[in-house]
């Protein structure tokens, strides 16, 4: 928010027409709402368990699932989608990810579908027992509402 403070600042203090001004201010404003939402929407990612089912937030999309829908929870290591390949180069993060858990949901019918959820996230960084307990308390729940349990 510093930055956007910043910048209708500083396109205020110029000395352009008043024209000129009204339309930066606006891309300005237009950039920091999408900004903010997209902010929420990275915040409010996760599973969130419900006698309905089970929903999975992901940046991009938001995916429910009845109990009759869900097989199974497992570990798997993290996958990046192919729109993000090119990351793997850019930032080098191959090594890091490629030992990195994830919880995956398998869809039935369909395929797996991995969670936003691993145990290098910001929530569970250098707490891998912390995400385990977060992994068995969802497997247990799954496999109650299932009836397999």
């Amino acid at each position: 928010m510093a930055f956007i403070l910043l910048a209708v600042i500083s396109v205020s203090a110029q000395s352009e027409s008043a024209g000129r001004k009204v339309g930066a201010l606006i891309v300005i404003v237009l950039f920091a709402v999408l900004w903010a939402g997209f902010l929420t929407r990275l915040l409010t990612v996760g599973v969130f368990v419900s006698d309905d089912g089970i929903r999975i937030r992901l940046p991009l999309q938001t995916i429910a699932l009845r109990w009759s829908e869900v097989g199974g929870v497992y570990l798997a290591p993290v996958r990046l989608p192919r729109w993000l390949s090119w990351l793997w180069a850019l930032l080098k993060v191959r090594s890091l990810l490629s030992t990195s858990r994830a919880i995956w949901i398998e869809r039935i019918p369909g395929g797996p579908i991995q969670t936003f959820l691993n145990e290098k996230s910001a929530e569970f960084l250098g707490r891998t027992a912390a995400f385990d307990r977060a992994f068995q308390s969802l497997k247990l729940e799954v496999e109650r509402r299932r009836g397999t349990a």
